[in-house]
């Protein structure tokens, strides 16, 4: 597990801790219901088995982002090193608000400093959804190229959608 923390002008991102864990369960299934494009809830016992996972690895990390009180983001990722370092984001979620181009590229941007100053980073890479063109902007204007297409990369609610692997230096 790798522990995390920084700040980015009124935001706070922390490593997610035990204590966090049915916050984020809720968070991120709320999330998922309002995302139409996107939607997979996870029971408790996956959620939280995805949490073990990043607990036991030196090489994960999960993040939550907040604002006063208030969680609006979590990403979710893991290094690998085995030739280089590359920081693979696994899971990218904001609120409606954050998404926004500028307050998103600025908490993107942020973040991957904030890894890069811990681990040494030589690339970012990042999977999106095909499925969602704005998406796939959203992370080009953050500086993100493609690599290449990933049949059947995700499945939600049992229907499988292609993926993107794109990829920026750091």
């Amino acid at each position: 597990m790798l522990s995390i923390y920084g700040k980015l002008d009124n935001y706070h991102i922390t490593s997610v801790g035990k204590e966090d864990l049915d916050y984020m369960h809720k968070w991120y299934n709320h999330q998922q219901l309002l995302n139409q494009h996107e939607s997979r809830t996870l029971n408790k016992d996956e959620f939280y088995d995805s949490f073990l996972g990043y607990v036991i690895s030196n090489q994960e990390f999960f993040l939550k982002i907040s604002i006063e009180d208030r969680t609006v983001g979590m990403v979710k990722g893991h290094l690998n090193n085995e030739e280089k370092n590359e920081l693979w984001l696994t899971d990218v979620i904001m609120d409606k608000e954050v998404i926004e181009e500028e307050v998103f590229k600025k908490l993107i941007d942020g973040i991957i400093k904030i890894l890069d100053e811990e681990l040494n980073i030589d690339e970012c890479y990042v999977g999106v959804f095909i499925s969602t063109e704005e998406n796939r902007k959203r992370w080009n204007k953050n500086g993100f190229n493609h690599v290449r297409t990933v049949h059947n990369y995700f499945s939600i609610n049992n229907v499988k959608i292609d993926g993107e692997i794109m990829v920026r230096g750091c």
